[in-house]
């Protein structure tokens, strides 16, 4: 049986986001209220609550969705070397990167890396082929991560449209 999804209930949830993302650019995440985000959404609490549990839960939906669609590319990379694992990632995060500026200003980029390490942990057999040992591919991971995050932030603020590791291809 296929299960329909619920366009109203998807609606009211991408409102939600929309809504708390927007007040994000505005407000410290610690003084926006769920109030706030239903009035700027034009919704119920209790509709805030048929989808979330907290506003930190929109974040974290916001952050997996994203990250799936990372994992995506990942499943299906036939080359998995730091050049195509880094150009997914620049990828992924030049389509979120007004969303990835705002959790970089909140100090919140900690919960992407979160995602992301459960990521690089189902898929580490590939990641197994390029490096030697558990200590090489976990000291690569914490290399590699925290500095393309930071990249890609850096570089949607400065408006490049070239991976950093395309620059040197031009």
């Amino acid at each position: 049986m296929r299960l329909r999804k619920n366009k109203i209930a998807e609606q009211s949830r991408k409102w939600i986001i929309e809504s708390f993302f927007d007040l994000l650019h505005i407000k410290n995440l610690s003084k926006i209220s769920v109030t706030e985000i239903v009035e700027n959404a034009e919704l119920d609490r209790r509709t805030f609550y048929r989808h979330f549990k907290s506003k930190e839960d929109i974040i974290s939906f916001y952050i997996h969705e994203a990250s799936k669609q990372y994992e995506n590319i990942m499943k299906t990379e036939a080359v998995f070397d730091n050049r195509s694992i880094a150009g997914a990632f620049f990828n992924i995060c030049d389509n979120h990167k007004d969303i990835l500026k705002l959790l970089y200003k909140q100090n919140l980029l900690h919960l992407l890396l979160n995602d992301l390490n459960e990521i690089f942990q189902k898929y580490q057999y590939k990641f197994a082929s390029a490096y030697r040992d558990e200590a090489s591919l976990f000291s690569h991971q914490c290399m590699v991560q925290v500095p393309q995050i930071r990249m890609a932030v850096v570089c949607s603020e400065k408006d490049m449209s070239v991976c950093p590791y395309d620059m040197d291809m031009q």
